[in-house]
């Protein structure tokens, strides 16, 4: 089941996402900022996912709003013993359609190249590649992608 903004899940959602960066880069400051208070993001606009299997929060992922045509989507994150259940990709289209909902017109992310699994989930569902060299708000991305939603 996917839940929508769901304070309970803050914590899982943290916790997930912190577990998924620290197995691959380091946490940054931005990620500390988020951690001391994940409800910012509903407050500013976006929106928090988490998709349960019975109880436990096993895939998370987020929207932040840049304006109101404009959203990125971030934070995607599934547990590891749940990884390979299609539950990631249920967590990002669950996104996208709300997104739509909220009026995006455009959905972008920022990942790193060497995330291959990650950026063929993304290329199938249709994001594209629209630059690749460093982010200027992350040390851990590479690789912006874009979608058109609305």
């Amino acid at each position: 089941m996917i839940h929508e903004n769901d304070p309970d899940h803050y914590p899982a959602f943290i916790a997930l996402n912190q577990d998924w960066i620290q197995e691959y880069f380091e946490l940054e400051p931005i990620d500390l900022e988020l951690a001391r208070d994940p409800s910012s993001v509903v407050r500013n606009g976006g929106s928090i996912f988490t998709l349960t299997e019975g109880d436990e929060v096993v895939s998370v992922c987020a929207l932040f709003k840049k304006s109101e045509t404009e959203y990125e989507l971030a934070r995607m994150a599934t547990k590891k013993s749940a990884r390979g259940k299609g539950y990631g990709r249920q967590v990002l289209n669950y996104a996208l359609e709300k997104a739509k909902t909220l009026g995006a017109k455009k959905v972008y992310l920022v990942s790193n190249t060497t995330l291959k699994p990650a950026l063929h989930l993304y290329e199938a569902v249709g994001f594209k590649t629209t630059h690749i060299g460093q982010d200027p708000f992350y040390k851990r991305a590479d690789i912006r992608m874009e979608m058109e939603v609305g």
